[in-house]
């Protein structure tokens, strides 16, 4: 394959290995991509009043990005046992990294689309509530975004399980499986150094056709809701305290650049590996050892790195937009838990320093602090008490 052989044809060409640093990359992006996938399916969770549409569909794109996630960690671990064991035997090794990755395969490309799917869901939704005004005939739709979300992907990806087109792929970083290269007489190789019409159909049935369209109708979608925020700013029920869609606008209004720019710039490195792969090869920028000329080894590598952050790098990226940017939610699953964490540590250290008497002075003041300031954040949690799920 174009990862094998030890010598180049050509002086100063270099053979696109790139050790271990994707790897790591990848490694700390998806671990913080499964805790910020967590925290915000916990608000939706704990708390009945921000059980809105908008958190259900968010809530739903951080379980779906939540396999990805699993699913990426799980081949860079099967990467490494691969390398760990193929010392003892070459053949058992082999075999069970490519069970493996066509499992791992299936999971992240399946959560993948499906996580595209709610992206667009979200946009979609997001419009129709702005543009109408009118949020009960979009909550209908739920059964039917749940089957195009998760049913849909299901589809699309098992003929390619079944007819054995995932596996190890160069087109996907971090020991990732994707879509199999071109084969030869039973093994991954690339003789002839071109990239077929065959695998990329492939690539592109396998959600990669998908991903580019979701770019696109994202990009439009969001385009259209600054344009009907800005219309109903103009009109007089902009500032009308019964306005249906007054809260919503002004959330959508603070985040409506920065979700489809982060969506974006997590996403677009694997397309443009892809789409440099296919000059690379169709242009024979490659030898037979598999080694390319210094430039393109360097975009590879740096694309390999940014790809490995950023398609594990949803659920973390997310979070920061709906949790963290979110104060209400903060609020309640951050920054009150660690107040009272710090009251109790406070309490503690203070029994242990004091004498009995002061204890019990101090420690009644401290209660009394607590009762003041709980006193306050329920009235700062009243006069903030709006529709700020998003």
């Amino acid at each position: 394959g174009i990862y094998e052989g030890k010598y180049c044809m050509y002086d100063g060409w270099i053979k696109p290995e790139f050790n271990n640093i994707p790897m790591i990359f990848s490694m700390i992006s998806c671990s913080l991509s499964v805790i910020g996938s967590l925290l915000m399916i916990l608000p939706y969770v704990l708390w009945k009043d921000l059980r809105t549409g908008v958190r259900a569909i968010v809530t739903f794109l951080a379980i779906a990005d939540l396999f990805t996630a699993l699913g990426y960690i799980m081949g860079s671990f099967n990467d490494i046992t691969y390398e760990n064991n193929r010392k003892d035997s070459e053949i058992k090794a082999c075999q069970e990294f490519d069970t493996v990755c066509q499992i791992q395969a299936y999971i992240s490309s399946w959560s993948s689309l499906s996580s595209f799917w709610w992206t667009a869901i979200l946009a979609f939704y997001l419009y129709w509530t702005i543009a109408k005004g009118d949020t009960k005939k979009v909550n209908r739709y739920f059964p039917l975004y749940h089957i195009l979300a998760w049913s849909s992907p299901l589809l699309v990806m098992f003929p390619l399980l079944a007819t054995h087109s995932l596996g190890y792929s160069i087109f996907a970083a971090s020991g990732w499986c994707f879509i199999r290269g071109d084969k030869t007489n039973g093994y991954s190789a690339y003789t002839d150094f071109y990239l077929s019409n065959k695998t990329i159909l492939l690539i592109f049935a396998g959600g990669k056709a998908f991903e580019i369209a979701i770019y696109f109708w994202v990009v439009i979608l969001y385009g259209m809701i600054y344009c009907q925020i800005h219309k109903k700013k103009r009109s007089s029920n902009y500032n009308d305290p019964a306005a249906i869609v007054t809260d919503l606008l002004k959330q959508v209004e603070k985040k409506l650049y920065a979700i489809p720019i982060f969506f974006i710039l997590l996403r677009m490195w694997g397309t443009l590996q892809f789409i440099l792969s296919i000059g690379v090869f169709r242009n024979h920028k490659v030898d037979q050892t598999g080694c390319v000329p210094p430039t393109i080894f360097y975009i590879y590598y740096f694309l390999a790195v940014i790809q490995s952050i950023g398609d594990g790098g949803q659920g973390w990226c997310n979070a920061i937009l709906y949790i963290c940017w979110n104060k209400k939610i903060r609020e309640r699953l951050i920054m009150n838990p660690l107040r009272m964490c710090c009251l109790q540590v406070g309490e503690y250290l203070m029994s242990s320093l004091h004498s009995k008497t002061f204890t019990v002075r101090n420690t009644n003041s401290t209660s009394a602090w607590r009762s003041v300031y709980w006193h306050r954040g329920d009235k700062v949690q009243v006069i903030n008490n709006e529709n700020n799920n998003l």
